[in-house]
């Protein structure tokens, strides 16, 4: 309306001018006046269309140190959706679960979240939203994101003779990058946990010395049983031939007393 009020005005003035100069200078602000409006229409357009349809590209890479993971597949599941108030509430199947997805202060938060939202993953079952498979490069995209939480999941695999695992990751759209500038194409690298694996020959080796060593300790174990067994009741058992004397007491005072007794029994006859 205000544009529209200076665009008359000047026509106005136009009309009512009767030098050539002022002419020339009035239809140059009208010209001027003609090509702000356009570009103001024109944006407005623009920033509708966004607004409607903002839709945003996330773009993976899977690589760790010089390995690259091709072929490799990348679950994405929409977690939460922006409400009126500009937070994040858990949406769709997720929306049961009491999570708290806006108090994040920092990395472990976030990776809190990660891992207890893949638990409940794992056990109800949940499908994801979009799956997708890495190129020869290791690398895959995803073009129709928009503004809420994704949660990206990758499978453990194998790779040069090591077990890598790759961390669950969590991306929030709209993403402000760190000189505070919305971006409209988003890359992410998710982190991958390796470790060293055996070989079958090593894992046969290894179980046979276990054997070994096992048997090795059963062994040593029954002979250190019977030695403390032999211990236990050494000089407590009598044994054959032991304490000879006792025996030789006894027998005399068996027989003193049977010549007692003989002698007792004349006497009362």
């Amino acid at each position: 309306m205000r544009e529209k009020a200076i665009k008359n005005t000047i026509i106005c003035a136009y009309k009512n001018l009767k030098s050539k100069a002022y002419k020339k200078i009035v239809m140059a602000l009208m010209i001027f006046m003609a090509v702000i409006q356009v570009g103001i229409i024109s944006n407005n357009k623009i920033k509708a269309a966004q607004t409607e349809n903002n839709q945003y590209e996330i773009n993976i890479a899977l690589k760790n140190e010089n390995v690259i993971f091709a072929d490799r597949e990348v679950r994405i599941y929409k977690i939460a959706e922006k409400n009126e108030n500009d937070e994040y509430i858990l949406s769709g199947a997720f929306a049961k679960y009491p999570i708290e997805v806006n108090d994040i202060k920092n990395n472990y938060d976030l990776s809190k979240i990660a891992n207890t939202i893949s638990g409940y993953i794992s056990l109800d079952g949940i499908s994801a939203d979009y799956v997708g498979t890495t190129n020869e490069q290791g690398k895959m995209k995803y073009e129709k994101a928009k503004d809420g939480m994704y949660l990206m999941l990758i499978d453990a695999c194998v790779e040069q003779d090591k077990m890598y695992e790759f961390v669950p990751q969590i991306i929030a759209i709209p993403y402000i990058n760190d000189n505070n500038e919305l971006q409209q194409s988003i890359d992410v690298e998710p982190k991958s946990i390796s470790k060293n694996i055996e070989s079958k020959e090593q894992e046969s080796k290894k179980d046979e010395r276990k054997r070994k060593n096992k048997g090795n300790t059963s062994e040593k174990q029954s002979k250190e049983n019977d030695q403390t067994t032999t211990a236990k009741y050494d000089n407590k058992l009598p044994q054959t031939g032991q304490d000879r004397a006792i025996a030789v007491i006894l027998a005399t005072v068996g027989l003193v007393m049977i010549a007692g007794g003989v002698v007792v029994i004349k006497r009362n006859r």
